[in-house]
């Protein structure tokens, strides 16, 4: 009793701490699992935007007519369109549950040659929704509220003497157009750079520049209550003159060996290159003047829309050369300036276009498809489809020049046929562009359209004289796609013209009914017979024959011997009892050979049946 009272359990103050600290602990795992769940669902949908997206960038390239065509508006492709024209598989949530057919995305028109895009999705079963976000929250319309704001007036440099219609042609500026939200934020501009649909302001003060005077002028540009100031600098035309070469690289010859060529006398009149190597250099005497400081050229410019930027330092006096891969489709002027700041005049305007990304093309083909991946029928290769892809830069596409089917020589046929046998052939399609650029495409299968044949052994057809019959093997053989199929066919004795047949049929599914005749005899022998009219070997009778040899006949009426049914006489060479009697003085015998009343071959004796 005393030992029972002194042992101790948990007291209700330990049970209920040990309660509570199970309870964070699971608490802890509850929050750590859900966490870990999120961010897994998380992940997942960011890997499914962004496969969204881009099969929604590939819709509007492939499909630029749907493009928006002005500044700040807006096109979009539903996912069902997306799904429906196979650009993606069906979306999932994260619970396996297809999302809102009505999800889209969106594309914005940023600039001349800018596009922005946007995902908007919803996936109601989930309980998943992005597009709490400005761009989804409706299409961008041309009856938004649009805000148009002045530019930023540029540096204009004039030459000394210009007329009245260069000045203004130097210093016309563009409105911007500015999207702003609720809040008061600017989320979209767009810089109108003379651009379709977006103003060409001039300078309120533009009389009060005198050409004729070197110096500089301050220029004011009002527009919608917004006043800014500009520059207008007159200068000396006493810089060098712009001496030019340009070489268009270009891709020649077969697509396999790449061989390269460089044309020079590049035009810069809308031709497309892969590549320019612009060089810059000294003029005539007459032209090449330094001004009074007579220093050289300090860097040469360009302007593209209607900003001049240092684009090349020469390394030593005046020449300077620079490589120009950057994919474009714009006029681009040209001048130098010199270590006194005397800038040249501007060159006249070169249409460059650069495209050095190969077009993209995917071969189809139509046929009799048959079994394992074979066609038996003849095999129609053409294009299902051709891009020129847009640069990095979405500016050049200088278009399909053209394209070609081909086997083994490259040529310009649209589609090609094939029309033999072949375990594996490869058609290629070939598509170059108007840079030369080019590549190739390509589609392997395979075609057989022969029915199969068969080995017969034994190959002839006979006769054959066998009791027992033979054993025909029919052989199904193709050297295409092949054939696995081997039949044994029993033949017995008597067999005459006997037709035995095999269907084979090849891995590609070609099926063909072969047949083959085959005669076996049955035969029986006495080593008293002869040969005469008889099938194969000396000394034998067998069945078939159509008579007996008068030999035959004679030997076997000299023979006597065995009994047979309890009757004197032999067995013959079909295995019936022959019986002899005693002709009669007349040689009546009405039981002799085949039922005559002769005795054969003028003998005492005659036999029968």
């Amino acid at each position: 009793m005393k030992n029972s009272m002194n042992k101790k359990g948990f007291t209700l103050i330990e049970i209920i701490g040990a309660i509570i600290i199970l309870g964070i602990l699971m608490l802890i795992a509850i929050t750590y699992v859900d966490k870990n769940m999120n961010r897994f669902r998380d992940d997942y949908y960011v890997s499914i935007e962004n496969t969204i997206l881009s099969s929604g960038k590939e819709f509007f390239t492939d499909n630029r007519k749907y493009l928006p065509s002005k500044y700040l508006e807006s096109s979009q492709v539903s996912l069902n369109t997306l799904e429906g024209q196979k650009y993606l598989d069906e979306v999932l949530d994260y619970e396996g549950n297809s999302c809102n057919k009505d999800s889209y995305v969106i594309v914005i028109k940023k600039s001349k040659t800018e596009y922005d895009y946007y995902l908007c999705l919803i996936c109601d079963e989930d309980n998943y929704d992005n597009t709490e976000k400005n761009e989804c929250d409706s299409v961008w319309k041309s009856n938004d509220t649009l805000t148009i704001e002045l530019g930023e007036p540029p540096i204009a440099y004039i030459y000394k003497g210009s007329t009245r219609e260069e000045i203004k042609e130097k210093l016309k500026i563009s409105a911007d157009i500015v999207r702003y939200n609720n809040k008061g934020e600017e989320i979209a501009r767009v810089n109108g750079e003379g651009e379709e649909g977006i103003p060409e302001i001039l300078p309120s003060n533009i009389d009060t520049i005198d050409s004729t005077k070197v110096g500089e002028y301050e220029t004011i540009y009002e527009y919608q209550g917004v006043t800014k100031k500009g520059k207008a600098i007159v200068y000396e035309n006493s810089a060098p003159y712009i001496k030019m070469t340009q070489v268009n690289q270009v891709r020649v010859g077969k697509i396999s060996n790449g061989v390269t060529e460089e044309r020079t006398n590049y035009e810069g009149k809308g031709e497309w290159a892969q590549k320019l190597v612009i060089e810059f250099g000294e003029g005539n005497t007459e032209e090449s003047k330094y001004g009074e400081s007579g220093t050289t050229v300090s860097r040469y410019q360009w302007k593209r829309g209607e900003r001049w930027t240092d684009f090349c330092i020469p390394s030593s006096g005046n020449s300077c050369s620079i490589e120009i891969d950057e994919e474009m489709n714009e006029t681009i002027y040209f001048r130098a300036v010199d270590n006194e700041g005397n800038i040249s005049k501007e060159s006249i305007g070169y249409i460059i276009r650069i495209d050095n990304t190969a077009p993209l093309c995917e071969l189809g083909i139509t046929g009799t498809m048959g079994n394992n991946g074979w066609y038996r029928s003849n095999v129609t290769v053409s294009f299902t489809k051709t891009i020129d892809q847009i640069g990095s830069n979405n500016l050049a596409i200088s278009g399909i020049k053209k394209q070609g089917i081909t086997l083994d020589v490259i040529g310009t046929n649209q589609t090609g046929v094939q029309s033999t046998d072949t375990g594996s052939v490869t058609w290629y399609g070939v598509i170059e562009d108007n840079a030369k650029n080019s590549s190739l495409c390509s589609i392997n299968f395979k075609r057989d359209v022969t029915n199969p044949t068969v080995v017969w052994t034994p190959e002839s057809q006979g006769p054959y004289d066998n009791n027992s019959g033979i054993t025909v093997t029919a052989s199904c053989q193709d050297v295409t796609s092949g054939v696995n199929y081997t039949e044994n066919i029993q033949v017995t004795s008597p067999s005459l013209n006997k037709t035995i047949n095999v269907t084979c049929t090849d891995n590609a599914g070609n099926s063909v009914i072969l047949s083959k005749t085959y005669s076996v005899r049955y035969y029986s022998q006495h080593s008293d017979c002869g040969w005469n009219s008889c099938l194969t070997g000396e000394n034998t009778c067998r069945y078939g024959c159509e008579s007996y040899s008068y030999t035959c006949e004679k030997n076997i009426g000299k023979v006597g011997g065995t009994l047979c049914n309890n009757k004197g006489g032999i067995i013959d060479h079909l295995g019936n009892c022959i019986v002899y009697d005693t002709c009669s003085g007349t040689r009546n015998c009405s039981s002799c050979y085949y039922g005559h009343n002769t005795c054969q071959g003028g003998y005492n004796t005659c036999w029968h049946y």
